[in-house]
């Protein structure tokens, strides 16, 4: 067997292997006690309450928005349990919906999830999507509150950024570890701490990152591995918030550790792992509509449907953009990231960047290792051309991207800095 085909049978055992052991923690996760998660909801009533479906702790700062709407949507996933079984409920993906409400999912979870009063209501089939972080919210709410979870997420995305952002200062410098800190930053770590929304891309975007850090020496050989299970994981865990994230900030990490590389097979490198993580992604979302389609037989019509919609040029619905132009979703999403707070973070780290560049007189010589970093940072752009109507619609949150063109201009000047050549 060649080793094309062994890697295609790597890719192929991958997916199914992965679709196998999320059925199988998602089975599990529907064994929790429901009462019990209710209980540990309820405890933490007050959230909803206070925050309702969209709450900003800065207002004026989009980042700053707390996702209300979806992470009410979680929870009530997370506490309503169907008769129809454990496997059947990890695959279909039930919650309950009140169509009189007008689309209120925390006046939803307050008035009907956590009373255990579901008159009025039925259940909503979401199972385009794999749920991935029920296996892990469900035990989690099982022993803490829901302001506990939050709490434990923050320390627990504290602790991996500082383990990431030290181990890239440590493998590769001071001016290349402040690019990846400013964009985790723009990204808002406060946020994806106190929503479960935002939380899923950040974390794996940052374990991803620290994966590549410890397997730098065997990059050459297995770095499309790790991509493939970045986007498997993506797959898994994601809501299509800003998944896209996972992927870029990973990629620039992977171009400056491969420094050893000529510039053209840093791109030929990148592509690569691009074109896995979407072979990753796409199938493992694929593979989630199969087995959705045991119970309902129109999954992969809704499926595609969603698709077609999401990536239609129609971006007349975006309510951050009046533009008519096709490049409005990028521009929707680059004014939502820029704001005051970030522009002044980024032009700090310019600054901070030039200065120890400078001090350690080191001079502007490698643009040729531009080309690597230039490509990456138009994704974004290539995203929001694709993927148009959902990018203009949920700018709010997409948004996020922005970051990988962020630390791709950081990384830039940083790269001018090198005293190598390459």
């Amino acid at each position: 067997m060649n080793k094309v085909a062994k890697n295609l049978l790597y890719i192929l055992i991958s997916i199914v292997t992965a679709a196998l052991i999320g059925t199988i923690i998602l089975t599990v996760a529907y064994v929790m006690p429901g009462e019990r998660i209710r209980g540990n909801v309820a405890k933490s009533e007050s959230i909803q309450q206070i925050e309702g479906d969209s709450y900003d702790w800065g207002p004026g700062i989009p980042s700053t928005q707390i996702d209300g709407f979806t992470d009410s949507i979680m929870l009530n996933m997370a506490v309503y349990t169907s008769d129809k079984g454990p496997l059947e409920n990890a695959i279909d993906s039930v919650c309950i919906w009140d169509d009189s409400m007008e689309g209120t999912p925390a006046d939803m979870l307050r008035l009907h999830v956590l009373t255990g009063d579901y008159s009025g209501t039925h259940e909503w089939h979401y199972g385009r999507y794999w749920h991935g972080y029920l296996a892990f919210l469900k035990p989690m709410l099982t022993f803490f509150s829901y302001g506990e979870v939050r709490y434990l997420m923050m320390a627990m995305q504290l602790i991996l950024l500082m383990v990431l952002i030290f181990g890239i200062y440590k493998e590769l410098g001071l001016i290349r570890a402040i690019p990846f800190l400013v964009g985790f930053l723009a990204i808002n770590p406060i946020t994806s701490a106190l929503s479960m929304q935002h939380a899923d891309v950040y974390i794996i975007t940052i374990v991803g990152g620290i994966i590549l850090l410890f397997n730098k020496k065997s990059l050459n050989n297995n770095y499309w591995k790790i991509f493939l299970w970045i986007g498997v994981a993506t797959s898994f865990m994601d809501l299509l918030t800003y998944p896209l994230v996972g992927l870029g900030v990973n990629l620039v990490l992977l171009t400056i550790l491969l420094d050893e590389e000529k510039w053209y097979i840093k791109i030929f490198k990148s592509v690569i792992a691009s074109f896995i993580w979407v072979i990753g992604y796409v199938l493992m979302w694929v593979s989630k509509w199969c087995l959705w389609s045991i119970y309902n037989k129109q999954a992969f019509n809704e499926a595609i449907s969603q698709i077609f919609i999401r990536t239609s040029g129609d971006s007349t619905i975006g309510r951050y953009t009046e533009s008519n132009s096709i490049f409005n979703a990028y521009i929707a999403n680059a004014n939502l990231m820029l704001t005051k707070p970030v522009i002044a973070i980024l032009v700090i780290a310019i600054l901070v960047i030039v200065f120890v560049g400078c001090k350690n007189k080191m001079q502007p010589k490698n643009y040729v290792n531009i080309i690597p970093l230039f490509m990456v940072g138009i994704y974004p752009l290539i995203w929001c051309l694709v993927i148009r109507e959902h990018s203009a619609l949920h700018a709010i949150f997409t948004h996020r991207m922005i970051a990988i063109d962020i630390i791709v201009i950081l990384m830039i000047i940083a790269d001018l800095f090198k005293k190598e050549e390459v």
